[in-house]
């Protein structure tokens, strides 16, 4: 799951700083230590300083990065002054993107991991509805959620999202699709380290929202 800037797609790089701090105390966990030394900063400044065009669906349908980005290797290299950078060179460049293909002229991308969809996922809900997301969207509800998944206990599980949708609705959310539900929730999931994707398609139909497990 590391970044891959290389063209072939066959090298990853992983940070050092997180490595060591996990090998230093491993009963931690595998915790984001790469955020205080990436620029996270410059990510979060840039959209601040940026609004969403579109409405409120079509702006949480492109706040879920599980679809690769097609962009031109001329895109992603000649962008370096903050002003005119395009969004997809921006989150290369600080890799929150990486390489998964590429050929002469186009790179594809996508986040490397589930901790980079989570500063992604948490980047764009709280701009694009004015939340602090952290205050309730924890890893131990996400623990509790992945119990419920696992146990089979819908109803407490439907109780747990229905509690993420109304304290998200307190800042004045209106859905007009259902879709954008399901996006709120596959976003949230993620900010909470639960990795997941929508609009999943395999031999027993399409999922709008698919959580893999080890087994599955």
């Amino acid at each position: 799951d590391g970044y891959c800037f290389d063209e072939m797609a066959s090298v990853k790089l992983y940070n050092p700083w997180s490595v060591l701090n996990f090998l230093k105390n491993p009963r931690s966990g595998i915790i984001s230590y790469w955020a205080s030394t990436a620029q996270t900063s410059l990510v979060y400044e840039y959209y601040a300083s940026r609004y969403f065009d579109g409405n409120l669906d079509e702006q949480l349908d492109r706040a879920n990065f599980n679809i690769p980005i097609r962009v031109s290797r001329q895109a992603l290299n000649n962008s370096m002054n903050i002003s005119e950078i395009s969004e997809s060179a921006l989150l290369f460049q600080t890799g929150y993107l990486s390489v998964v293909s590429g050929d002469v002229d186009t790179f594809t991308l996508l986040p490397p991991n589930l901790e980079i969809k989570a500063e992604l996922s948490e980047i764009f809900v709280d701009k694009i509805l004015k939340c602090n997301s952290r205050q309730f969207l924890t890893r131990s509800l996400g623990r509790q959620i992945l119990k419920y998944l696992l146990n089979t206990d819908t109803e407490s599980l439907k109780t747990d999202l229905n509690l993420i949708l109304k304290n998200l609705s307190n800042y004045n959310t209106i859905f007009d699709h259902e879709n954008s539900v399901r996006d709120l929730i596959s976003l949230s999931l993620k900010i909470m380290g639960i990795d997941n994707y929508v609009e999943v398609q395999d031999s027993c139909g399409r999922m709008d929202l698919m959580i893999p497990t080890r087994t599955h």
